[in-house]
Protein backbone atom coordinates (compact mmCIF):
# COMPACT_ATOMS: atom_id res chain seq x y z
CA UNK A 1 0.00 0.00 0.00
CA UNK A 2 2.65 2.19 0.69
CA UNK A 3 4.78 1.58 -2.34
CA UNK A 4 1.85 1.89 -4.06
CA UNK A 5 1.48 5.51 -2.93
CA UNK A 6 4.80 6.36 -3.54
CA UNK A 7 4.70 5.05 -7.10
CA UNK A 8 1.54 7.47 -7.62
CA UNK A 9 3.26 10.23 -5.94
CA UNK A 10 6.74 9.55 -8.57
CA UNK A 11 4.44 9.29 -10.99
CA UNK A 12 2.40 12.50 -10.49
CA UNK A 13 5.68 14.27 -10.04
CA UNK A 14 7.09 13.23 -13.19
CA UNK A 15 4.15 14.24 -14.89
CA UNK A 16 3.88 17.28 -13.57
CA UNK A 17 7.81 18.01 -14.40
CA UNK A 18 6.97 16.91 -18.28
CA UNK A 19 3.99 19.32 -18.39
CA UNK A 20 6.32 21.88 -17.70
CA UNK A 21 9.12 21.04 -19.79
CA UNK A 22 6.93 20.49 -22.63
CA UNK A 23 5.42 24.29 -21.58
CA UNK A 24 8.95 25.71 -21.42
CA UNK A 25 9.77 24.22 -24.75
CA UNK A 26 6.75 25.33 -26.49
CA UNK A 27 7.08 29.10 -25.06
CA UNK A 28 10.57 29.20 -26.20
CA UNK A 29 9.34 27.86 -29.75
CA UNK A 30 6.81 30.86 -29.76
CA UNK A 31 9.43 33.01 -28.68
CA UNK A 32 12.25 31.76 -31.14
CA UNK A 33 9.87 32.12 -33.82
CA UNK A 34 8.15 35.43 -32.86
CA UNK A 35 11.87 36.59 -32.86
CA UNK A 36 13.12 35.52 -36.37
CA UNK A 37 9.64 36.92 -38.03
CA UNK A 38 10.47 40.42 -36.26
CA UNK A 39 13.48 40.61 -37.88
CA UNK A 40 12.56 39.18 -41.02
CA UNK A 41 10.08 42.09 -41.08
CA UNK A 42 12.55 44.75 -40.61
CA UNK A 43 12.32 45.17 -36.51
CA UNK A 44 15.66 45.60 -34.67
CA UNK A 45 16.77 45.70 -31.27
CA UNK A 46 17.77 48.70 -29.43
CA UNK A 47 20.41 50.14 -31.88
CA UNK A 48 23.02 52.07 -29.65
CA UNK A 49 23.98 55.49 -31.54
CA UNK A 50 27.48 55.80 -33.24
CA UNK A 51 29.83 56.81 -30.34
CA UNK A 52 30.93 60.22 -30.74
CA UNK A 53 34.23 60.75 -29.12
CA UNK A 54 34.34 64.00 -27.92
CA UNK A 55 37.39 66.28 -26.78
CA UNK A 56 36.72 69.27 -24.44
CA UNK A 57 33.09 68.75 -24.73
CA UNK A 58 32.65 68.54 -20.85
CA UNK A 59 34.66 71.10 -20.10
CA UNK A 60 31.92 73.70 -21.95
CA UNK A 61 28.57 72.33 -19.88
CA UNK A 62 28.00 71.86 -16.60
CA UNK A 63 25.61 70.25 -14.60
CA UNK A 64 23.06 72.07 -12.98
CA UNK A 65 19.77 72.24 -9.98
CA UNK A 66 17.26 73.49 -12.03
CA UNK A 67 17.87 73.11 -15.41
CA UNK A 68 19.64 69.95 -15.60
CA UNK A 69 22.38 71.22 -17.47
CA UNK A 70 23.95 74.82 -17.83
CA UNK A 71 26.93 76.47 -20.05
CA UNK A 72 30.25 77.06 -18.60
CA UNK A 73 31.34 80.40 -19.19
CA UNK A 74 34.90 80.65 -21.25
CA UNK A 75 36.02 79.93 -24.75
CA UNK A 76 35.79 75.88 -25.53
CA UNK A 77 37.60 74.02 -28.30
CA UNK A 78 35.74 71.11 -29.24
CA UNK A 79 36.47 68.06 -31.38
CA UNK A 80 33.45 65.16 -32.30
CA UNK A 81 35.21 62.20 -33.48
CA UNK A 82 38.21 63.41 -34.43
CA UNK A 83 37.19 64.99 -37.66
CA UNK A 84 34.52 67.96 -36.48
CA UNK A 85 36.45 70.87 -34.62
CA UNK A 86 34.58 74.06 -34.10
CA UNK A 87 34.70 77.02 -31.04
CA UNK A 88 32.18 78.00 -28.66
CA UNK A 89 32.20 81.05 -26.46
CA UNK A 90 30.28 81.41 -23.52
CA UNK A 91 29.27 84.48 -21.66
CA UNK A 92 27.09 85.00 -18.45
CA UNK A 93 25.99 81.42 -18.32
CA UNK A 94 25.02 82.51 -22.80
CA UNK A 95 26.27 81.21 -26.39
CA UNK A 96 27.25 84.43 -27.71
CA UNK A 97 25.56 86.43 -30.52
CA UNK A 98 28.21 89.19 -31.53
CA UNK A 99 31.95 89.61 -29.97
CA UNK A 100 31.04 92.99 -28.59
CA UNK A 101 31.16 93.39 -24.78
CA UNK A 102 29.00 96.40 -24.58
CA UNK A 103 25.68 95.92 -24.59
CA UNK A 104 22.86 99.34 -25.38
CA UNK A 105 20.47 99.63 -22.91
CA UNK A 106 18.21 101.70 -25.35
CA UNK A 107 17.86 98.62 -27.86
CA UNK A 108 14.85 96.34 -27.44
CA UNK A 109 16.03 92.72 -26.67
CA UNK A 110 15.41 89.44 -28.00
CA UNK A 111 16.01 85.80 -26.73
CA UNK A 112 15.99 83.29 -28.34
CA UNK A 113 15.07 79.66 -26.38
CA UNK A 114 15.50 76.46 -27.42
CA UNK A 115 18.09 73.33 -27.89
CA UNK A 116 21.03 72.28 -29.53
CA UNK A 117 19.79 73.44 -33.09
CA UNK A 118 19.09 76.95 -31.46
CA UNK A 119 22.59 77.05 -29.49
CA UNK A 120 24.41 75.63 -32.97
CA UNK A 121 25.71 72.73 -31.69
CA UNK A 122 29.02 71.57 -33.68
CA UNK A 123 29.76 75.10 -35.36
CA UNK A 124 31.80 78.05 -34.52
CA UNK A 125 29.74 81.16 -32.74
CA UNK A 126 29.24 83.33 -35.52
CA UNK A 127 28.08 80.82 -37.71
CA UNK A 128 25.06 80.39 -35.39
CA UNK A 129 21.67 81.44 -36.57
CA UNK A 130 21.13 83.84 -33.71
CA UNK A 131 24.43 85.20 -34.26
CA UNK A 132 23.71 86.03 -37.86
CA UNK A 133 20.14 87.60 -36.97
CA UNK A 134 22.13 89.84 -34.69
CA UNK A 135 24.58 90.67 -37.20
CA UNK A 136 21.80 92.10 -39.24
CA UNK A 137 19.19 93.30 -37.01
CA UNK A 138 21.86 95.88 -35.58
CA UNK A 139 18.96 97.43 -33.51
CA UNK A 140 18.24 94.99 -30.96
CA UNK A 141 19.91 93.03 -28.51
CA UNK A 142 19.93 89.44 -29.39
CA UNK A 143 20.29 86.78 -26.29
CA UNK A 144 20.44 82.86 -27.28
CA UNK A 145 19.68 80.92 -23.99
CA UNK A 146 19.55 77.87 -25.80
CA UNK A 147 21.60 74.83 -24.29
CA UNK A 148 22.24 70.92 -25.75
CA UNK A 149 19.55 68.88 -24.60
CA UNK A 150 16.93 71.59 -23.34
CA UNK A 151 13.27 70.84 -24.46
CA UNK A 152 10.14 73.93 -23.67
CA UNK A 153 10.44 73.38 -19.57
CA UNK A 154 13.35 74.99 -19.34
CA UNK A 155 12.55 78.26 -21.25
CA UNK A 156 9.72 78.31 -18.99
CA UNK A 157 11.61 78.13 -16.19
CA UNK A 158 14.16 80.86 -16.86
CA UNK A 159 10.85 83.17 -18.09
CA UNK A 160 9.82 82.80 -15.00
CA UNK A 161 12.96 83.73 -13.50
CA UNK A 162 12.74 86.71 -15.14
CA UNK A 163 9.63 87.84 -14.62
CA UNK A 164 10.18 87.38 -11.04
CA UNK A 165 13.07 89.93 -11.43
CA UNK A 166 11.34 92.22 -13.72
CA UNK A 167 13.99 91.18 -16.76
CA UNK A 168 11.63 90.49 -19.27
CA UNK A 169 12.62 90.69 -22.69
CA UNK A 170 10.71 92.67 -25.39
CA UNK A 171 10.63 89.87 -27.63
CA UNK A 172 10.79 85.94 -27.27
CA UNK A 173 11.30 83.49 -29.95
CA UNK A 174 11.08 79.85 -29.06
CA UNK A 175 12.48 77.61 -31.25
CA UNK A 176 9.94 74.76 -31.28
CA UNK A 177 11.03 71.05 -32.38
CA UNK A 178 8.17 67.67 -32.10
CA UNK A 179 11.00 65.91 -30.15
CA UNK A 180 11.03 68.17 -27.78
CA UNK A 181 8.05 66.77 -26.35
CA UNK A 182 9.52 63.22 -24.98
CA UNK A 183 12.05 65.90 -23.27
CA UNK A 184 9.55 68.18 -21.37
CA UNK A 185 7.79 64.67 -19.86
CA UNK A 186 11.12 63.14 -19.21
CA UNK A 187 9.74 59.71 -20.68
CA UNK A 188 11.51 56.57 -20.46
CA UNK A 189 13.11 56.84 -24.09
CA UNK A 190 14.55 60.30 -23.50
CA UNK A 191 16.25 59.10 -20.39
CA UNK A 192 17.70 56.15 -21.89
CA UNK A 193 18.84 58.29 -24.92
CA UNK A 194 20.23 61.03 -22.14
CA UNK A 195 22.13 58.70 -20.03
CA UNK A 196 24.18 57.16 -23.30
CA UNK A 197 24.72 60.90 -24.28
CA UNK A 198 26.04 61.99 -21.17
CA UNK A 199 28.81 58.76 -21.37
CA UNK A 200 29.42 59.61 -24.78
CA UNK A 201 29.95 63.39 -23.72
CA UNK A 202 32.82 62.36 -21.03
CA UNK A 203 30.59 62.76 -18.57
CA UNK A 204 31.13 60.87 -15.50
CA UNK A 205 28.01 59.24 -13.56
CA UNK A 206 29.73 58.56 -10.24
CA UNK A 207 30.64 62.25 -10.04
CA UNK A 208 30.02 64.32 -7.10
CA UNK A 209 27.85 66.92 -9.51
CA UNK A 210 25.86 64.31 -10.99
CA UNK A 211 24.74 63.06 -7.15
CA UNK A 212 22.91 66.15 -6.77
CA UNK A 213 21.62 67.22 -9.99
CA UNK A 214 18.22 67.04 -10.83
CA UNK A 215 16.06 67.26 -14.40
CA UNK A 216 12.66 69.19 -14.98
CA UNK A 217 10.11 67.61 -16.21
CA UNK A 218 6.59 69.02 -16.60
CA UNK A 219 2.93 67.15 -15.75
CA UNK A 220 -0.77 67.90 -15.67
CA UNK A 221 -2.55 66.65 -12.82
CA UNK A 222 -6.48 68.41 -12.61
CA UNK A 223 -5.81 71.04 -15.61
CA UNK A 224 -2.81 72.14 -13.77
CA UNK A 225 0.47 72.39 -15.36
CA UNK A 226 2.81 70.84 -12.33
CA UNK A 227 7.07 71.26 -12.82
CA UNK A 228 8.79 68.30 -10.92
CA UNK A 229 12.31 67.18 -10.83
CA UNK A 230 14.28 63.57 -11.28
CA UNK A 231 17.79 62.98 -10.48
CA UNK A 232 20.07 62.40 -13.31
CA UNK A 233 21.51 59.69 -11.42
CA UNK A 234 17.75 57.80 -11.22
CA UNK A 235 17.16 58.07 -15.05
CA UNK A 236 16.52 54.84 -16.99
CA UNK A 237 18.71 52.87 -18.86
CA UNK A 238 18.86 50.78 -21.44
CA UNK A 239 17.75 46.68 -20.17
CA UNK A 240 20.59 44.26 -21.47
CA UNK A 241 18.28 42.26 -23.16
CA UNK A 242 17.06 45.21 -25.19
CA UNK A 243 20.57 45.30 -27.11
CA UNK A 244 20.32 41.93 -28.40
CA UNK A 245 16.31 41.21 -28.70
CA UNK A 246 14.35 42.11 -31.43
CA UNK A 247 11.31 40.79 -29.17
CA UNK A 248 12.45 42.27 -25.89
CA UNK A 249 13.02 45.50 -27.76
CA UNK A 250 9.87 45.53 -29.09
CA UNK A 251 7.74 44.84 -26.42
CA UNK A 252 9.56 47.95 -24.52
CA UNK A 253 8.40 50.09 -27.52
CA UNK A 254 5.39 48.69 -27.13
CA UNK A 255 4.79 49.33 -23.75
CA UNK A 256 6.75 53.15 -23.36
CA UNK A 257 4.94 55.52 -22.40
CA UNK A 258 4.58 57.82 -26.08
CA UNK A 259 5.85 61.54 -26.30
CA UNK A 260 2.15 63.88 -25.97
CA UNK A 261 2.11 67.52 -27.24
CA UNK A 262 -0.32 68.12 -24.57
CA UNK A 263 2.06 69.01 -22.28
CA UNK A 264 4.54 71.09 -24.26
CA UNK A 265 1.55 73.00 -25.48
CA UNK A 266 0.81 73.47 -21.88
CA UNK A 267 3.72 74.83 -21.01
CA UNK A 268 4.25 77.09 -24.14
CA UNK A 269 0.41 78.34 -22.79
CA UNK A 270 2.08 79.46 -19.89
CA UNK A 271 5.07 81.16 -21.40
CA UNK A 272 2.09 82.94 -23.50
CA UNK A 273 0.62 84.37 -20.49
CA UNK A 274 3.70 85.88 -18.90
CA UNK A 275 4.74 87.54 -22.28
CA UNK A 276 1.25 89.09 -21.82
CA UNK A 277 1.70 90.30 -18.87
CA UNK A 278 5.30 91.27 -19.56
CA UNK A 279 3.98 93.27 -22.88
CA UNK A 280 6.52 91.24 -24.56
CA UNK A 281 5.96 89.98 -28.20
CA UNK A 282 6.19 85.87 -28.09
CA UNK A 283 6.74 84.11 -31.63
CA UNK A 284 7.07 80.54 -31.80
CA UNK A 285 9.64 79.42 -34.86
CA UNK A 286 8.97 76.04 -35.82
CA UNK A 287 11.82 73.58 -36.64
CA UNK A 288 9.93 70.47 -37.57
CA UNK A 289 6.99 70.29 -39.75
CA UNK A 290 4.36 69.36 -37.47
CA UNK A 291 0.89 70.39 -38.07
CA UNK A 292 0.12 70.07 -34.24
CA UNK A 293 1.68 73.24 -33.44
CA UNK A 294 0.48 74.72 -36.08
CA UNK A 295 -3.34 74.41 -35.43
CA UNK A 296 -2.42 75.01 -31.51
CA UNK A 297 -0.89 78.07 -32.11
CA UNK A 298 -3.84 79.54 -34.85
CA UNK A 299 -6.45 78.51 -32.04
CA UNK A 300 -4.75 80.51 -29.30
CA UNK A 301 -3.82 83.62 -31.00
CA UNK A 302 -0.46 82.73 -30.87
CA UNK A 303 2.07 83.92 -33.54
CA UNK A 304 3.80 81.13 -35.86
CA UNK A 305 6.86 81.32 -37.92
CA UNK A 306 7.86 78.76 -39.66
CA UNK A 307 11.64 78.31 -40.19
CA UNK A 308 11.97 74.52 -41.25
CA UNK A 309 14.80 73.28 -43.18
CA UNK A 310 15.26 70.06 -43.84
CA UNK A 311 18.72 69.46 -42.02
CA UNK A 312 18.42 65.47 -42.74
CA UNK A 313 19.47 66.30 -46.38
CA UNK A 314 22.70 66.33 -47.83
CA UNK A 315 24.78 69.43 -47.71
CA UNK A 316 22.84 70.66 -44.63
CA UNK A 317 24.35 68.60 -42.12
CA UNK A 318 27.37 67.85 -40.08
CA UNK A 319 27.42 64.26 -40.99
CA UNK A 320 29.45 62.04 -41.14
CA UNK A 321 30.58 63.53 -37.86
CA UNK A 322 27.73 64.47 -36.26
CA UNK A 323 23.35 64.79 -37.44
CA UNK A 324 23.11 68.21 -36.55
CA UNK A 325 22.51 71.17 -38.73
CA UNK A 326 25.68 72.34 -40.33
CA UNK A 327 26.60 76.42 -41.04
CA UNK A 328 24.21 76.44 -43.91
CA UNK A 329 21.26 75.52 -42.62
CA UNK A 330 22.12 78.20 -39.83
CA UNK A 331 22.21 80.52 -42.62
CA UNK A 332 18.62 79.65 -44.15
CA UNK A 333 17.22 79.68 -40.27
CA UNK A 334 18.61 83.34 -40.29
CA UNK A 335 17.35 84.13 -43.64
CA UNK A 336 13.48 82.98 -42.72
CA UNK A 337 14.15 84.93 -39.36
CA UNK A 338 14.99 88.27 -40.79
CA UNK A 339 12.48 88.13 -43.38
CA UNK A 340 9.63 87.73 -41.07
CA UNK A 341 11.22 90.49 -39.10
CA UNK A 342 10.88 92.70 -42.26
CA UNK A 343 7.97 91.66 -43.18
CA UNK A 344 5.97 91.77 -39.23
Amino acid sequence: MTESYHNCQYFAFFHMCMRILLVLLISLFVISVAEISLRVFGLTTYLIPEKKVYSGFSNSIMLDKTYGFALRDGTFKITINNGLRYTTTHKNGLRITNYTEIEDSNKSTIEFYGCSFTYGHGIDDSLTFPFLVQKELTNYNIKNYAVPGYGTIQALIKLREKHNKNDFPDIVILCYADFHHERDQLLESWQEKYTINLEQSEIIFNNESLKTSTFPYAEIKNDTLLIKYRRLQEFARVGFMRKYSVLCNQLCILFQKKPCPTVTFAIINQINELCLKNNSRLIVATLTIDPAIYGYCSTNNIELWDIFVPWYENGLNLLPYDPHPNSEANRRYAELIISYFEEN
